[in-house]
């Protein structure tokens, strides 16, 4: 993977050192983190450092969404903007390759269909037994 820099700053963090072991979105404190960006086309980047995962029954899957919404409590229209899969070879649709850990950088936009205010991250996990630890934000593109 490469080795950019991507920024951090604490107003576009979902949450670092977080372990999931079920579909849910990223949570603090009971509460999911939705991010407010404003209207208007906002280019950037999804950066998700994952540091370990569950991958011992060969059938775990992990998939992040980045979904955008209008209203802050994600009522009415959901917008999928972006989409990471990590897993083992055996289990994942995105082709033969055994997800690795480290750093995934997805370059987004909140511009599909329509500009979206609101941004969560999901994650949606399979398998016998999931579990996943990761730090994930919003950067300025490199």
């Amino acid at each position: 993977m490469a080795k950019r820099y991507y920024p951090l700053d604490a107003n576009t963090l979902f949450g670092e050192g977080v372990t999931l072991t079920a579909t849910g979105n990223v949570q603090k404190n009971g509460s999911d983190v939705v991010l407010k960006i404003g209207k208007g086309r906002q280019d950037m980047a999804l950066v998700i450092d994952v540091t370990s995962y569950d991958a011992t029954d060969g059938d775990e899957l992990y998939t992040f969404l980045l979904q955008g919404a209008d209203a802050a409590n994600f009522s009415g229209s959901i917008e999928n903007l972006a989409m990471l899969e990590i897993g083992p070879t055996a289990a994942r649709t995105g082709g033969a390759r055994t997800s690795p850990t480290g750093r995934y950088a997805i370059p987004v936009s909140n511009d599909l269909i329509d500009e979206f205010t609101y941004l969560r991250l999901r994650l949606i996990a399979g398998g016998t037994t999931p579990s996943i630890t990761f730090s994930a934000w919003l950067s300025e593109c490199p």
